[in-house]
């Protein structure tokens, strides 16, 4: 895998050292951006699709990072464990918590069971659809999308996920 991605950094005009291409990309996140990473090896998946491009790399992370504060990822995924969480902070939350709720409430996206490689399965039945919000359609999708994601990384350390997507229904 890593003489296949130095052979295409190459071929790119790049060079190919994950531990200091990442290195960089961390150097150049601000404090404030690095508190917002999805995780740890949020910085190494962008060097990789990236394919070594550093430059490339660092604007998509900070423009990604960017998207997941003003989408409110990190609200999101906490809207259903308001434990210790101010008043204000509540209010917001239990907004989310009712939106992903009446998203939810046909079963049009759910994630169960794993695959042989130890990926969580996320199921997406569109015929289940319930609701022409757009925007509250992606909060629910992005839900599940973090929370299966979570579970693959649990299970078995990887970052995918399965998609199954039934038409019929």
């Amino acid at each position: 895998d890593t003489a296949r991605r130095t052979e295409i950094a190459k071929s790119n005009g790049h060079s190919y050292d994950e531990q200091t291409g990442v290195q960089i990309i961390l150097d150049a996140l601000t404090p404030k951006e690095r508190l917002h990473l999805a995780d740890e090896r949020q910085p190494l998946r962008h060097y990789r699709a990236e394919k070594g491009d550093v430059e490339n790399a660092i604007r998509k992370i900070k423009s990604t990072i960017q998207w997941r504060q003003d989408f409110e990822v990190d609200d999101i995924m906490r809207c259903f464990d308001k434990d210790d969480v101010p008043l204000d902070d509540q209010k917001k939350l239990d907004r989310l918590a009712n939106i992903i709720a009446d998203e939810n409430a046909t079963g049009k996206i759910y994630c169960r069971g794993y695959d042989k490689e130890g990926r969580a399965i996320l199921y997406l039945t569109p015929g289940r659809e319930n609701s022409q919000h757009e925007f509250n359609n992606m909060r629910h999708l992005v839900y599940h999308l973090e929370r299966a994601i979570a579970c693959t990384r649990r299970r078995s350390e990887r970052e995918k996920v399965c998609i199954v997507i039934g038409y019929q229904g």
